[in-house]
């Protein structure tokens, strides 16, 4: 749920090529996406400032490796800003 900005939903298949992007928040009749478990996703900010809010059904279980996708570079790799570049231009 949007709580403040502009952002995009991006949803991936197994082999992580984007299958879809869902714009919501600020100018956007879309506030909040319900996403059933499993998908690949990730949310990107359009704006400085933005703020979401998520919940998923507890009890709160830390991530454990098979929840990151094996294809997404490590969180701090150097390809890191190349990847988000790419992902960016495929969804604008």
């Amino acid at each position: 749920m949007a709580v403040r900005g502009r952002m995009a939903l991006v949803i991936f298949n197994d082999e992580g090529e984007v299958e879809r992007a869902v714009a919501f928040g600020s100018g956007s009749d879309v506030v909040a996406i319900e996403l059933p478990p499993g998908l690949w996703h990730t949310l990107v900010a359009f704006e400085p400032g933005s703020i979401f809010f998520e919940t998923k059904p507890g009890p709160y279980v830390p991530l454990s490796a098979e929840d990151l996708a094996p294809w997404s570079p490590a969180e701090g790799a150097s390809e890191a800003g190349d990847y988000v570049i790419r992902l960016l231009s495929r969804i604008s």
